[in-house]
């Protein structure tokens, strides 16, 4: 095992362990296994990501018991602006 790096004009730079250590990918051949099991392994770990985010975004959306409570999220459903508004004109109409 030679501690010098070869470079295009065939000089060779002194290199040391700790370096080879450090940078492998400048002295191993590239395995394309690895890199393959690699690139499934995290294109896995995305997409299991990408559907808890989905499932946790669809409960979110149809969950009733979060549409529109008090300020602190605890109480009774408040009204909407339209369905006040609905509620006066009826009182308005049966007076």
């Amino acid at each position: 095992m030679s501690n010098r790096i070869p470079t295009e004009n065939s000089n060779q730079i002194k290199t040391t362990r700790l370096f080879k250590l450090l940078n492998p990918e400048l002295f191993l051949k590239p395995n394309k296994a690895v890199m393959a099991i690699g690139t499934v392994a995290f294109v896995g770990v995305v997409g299991w990501l990408f559907k808890g985010e989905m499932e946790l975004r669809k409960e979110i959306k149809y969950d009733p018991s979060r549409v529109r409570t008090d300020s602190n999220g605890l109480g009774e459903r408040t009204l909407s602006y339209q369905e006040r508004l609905e509620s006066l004109k009826n009182q308005n109409n049966s007076q």
